[in-house]
């Protein structure tokens, strides 16, 4: 299949998907600018394929099938379109090359464009404030799941960044957000607990099982720098609770910190 012809059916496939009522193909073929001809050739490769079912030849429709390929479709294109429009590139041919984009980027390539927009976003919103903490971004940021670098500061060693996976992951849901630590237990030590400072006091943070939840908004944040040189550093003070190798319960304070 060549590229023009990979590229119709996806602009078909999202035509699809935008309608609120059936296509038909006279009404796709206007949408798209191009011939009844070729809407109908494409229509019939697609139902080979499965993502189009034409029971009704006068009005087909997406499979369960071809509505999940639309939807990874417009994902990966609305993805691709923000990136590239964040590194400089106009609208226009964002949106155009973000059409091949879609075609031949693979769900990993996606996966990595999608948190740099992430970050991008971040810097966005707090690129005049200096100082701010994680509940401005709650507010800010769109619902999803957000991943950041960090690393633990002990008195003793740094062997506790050792004892959580990395990176940490953050949930934002309806203007509140949870930053979650997956404990590794590692070099023989296993957390049992996990305290934060919260207006000069120490609170337990909910502990499920290997993961750790802890408000997002505890988080706070200092911004250095712009655009390509811009730091995003965001604090907070835990005390650790953990079982050493002789089963001797041990408790650190450590200054856990976020990169963005």
């Amino acid at each position: 299949m060549s590229g023009q012809q990979e590229l119709l059916r996806l602009r078909i496939l999202l035509t699809f998907l935008k309608e609120d009522e059936t296509c038909t193909i006279m009404g796709i073929a206007r949408t798209l600018g191009e011939t009844k001809q070729n809407i109908s050739r494409a229509v019939i490769i697609l139902e080979k394929e499965g993502m189009i079912d034409r029971t009704d030849i006068r009005h087909p429709v997406l499979t369960v099938y071809g509505k999940k390929m639309a939807k990874n479709y417009a994902k990966k294109m609305s993805i691709s379109t923000q990136f590239l429009m964040d590194e400089g590139v106009s609208i226009e041919n964002a949106r155009i090359d973000a059409s091949y984009w879609a075609i031949h980027n693979s769900d990993e390539t996606v996966e990595v464009l999608e948190k740099s927009c992430q970050k991008n976003a971040i810097k966005k919103i707090v690129q005049h404030r200096y100082k701010f903490s994680g509940s401005l971004l709650n507010k800010k940021l769109k619902e999803g799941i957000y991943q950041f670098s960090f690393f633990l500061h002990e008195g003793i060693s740094t062997d506790l960044n050792e004892c959580f996976e990395h990176p940490c992951t953050c949930h934002i849901s309806s203007g509140k957000g949870n930053l979650s630590l997956k404990c590794t237990n590692a070099k023989g030590r296993r957390i049992k607990t996990i305290q934060y400072c919260d207006g000069g006091l120490f609170v337990s943070a909910e502990k499920q099982g290997d993961i750790v939840r802890i408000p997002f908004d505890i988080v706070e944040f200092v911004n250095y720098g712009e655009g390509s040189g811009q730091i995003i550093q965001g604090t907070m003070c835990l005390i650790i609770q953990f079982m050493g190798k002789q089963g001797k319960l041990i408790e650190e304070k450590a200054l856990f910190t976020l990169f963005i």
